[in-house]
């Protein structure tokens, strides 16, 4: 009996341990890094911003949440925009690395569904203005 209790405890710590380890669900939201600090690898991080969102919304928007996350985990490579990203999936969020990524972070959220109104396409207006 005493084994079996063991045996039961050991079972019940590996499952939950297992758990733990096992990807995180999509969370909806992206990070994207900046090639470097400088105006213009700025400014460029914001274009790449909204490539990715038309990229999500096009390809994975539509699909229902469990055939999402797979289709994103298998079609990651879709975010590589240009010659100078790499992306890759993590922790459940889209992450985009720009050349040497030695820059600014953006992060922000993606739509759930066509009825989610989340604000996702902010600006800073600066950037217009001197552009």
């Amino acid at each position: 009996m005493k084994a079996f209790s063991i045996s039961l405890s050991v079972l019940a710590l590996s499952v939950s341990v297992f758990s733990a380890l096992s990807s995180e669900p999509f969370k909806y939201k992206y990070e994207i890094t900046a090639n470097s600090n400088h105006a213009s690898d700025i400014y460029n991080l914001y274009d790449y911003k909204e490539k990715l969102i038309d990229i999500y919304d096009e390809n994975f928007l539509l699909l229902n949440e469990k055939d999402r996350e797979k289709k994103l985990i298998s079609s990651i490579e879709l975010f590589n925009m240009d010659s100078n990203c790499r992306s890759y999936y993590a922790s459940g969020t889209i992450v985009v690395l720009v050349g040497d990524a030695g820059g600014m972070t953006i992060s922000g959220d993606l739509r759930k569904d066509t009825c989610d109104e989340t604000v996702i396409r902010t600006k800073i207006i600066l950037f217009d203005i001197f552009r």
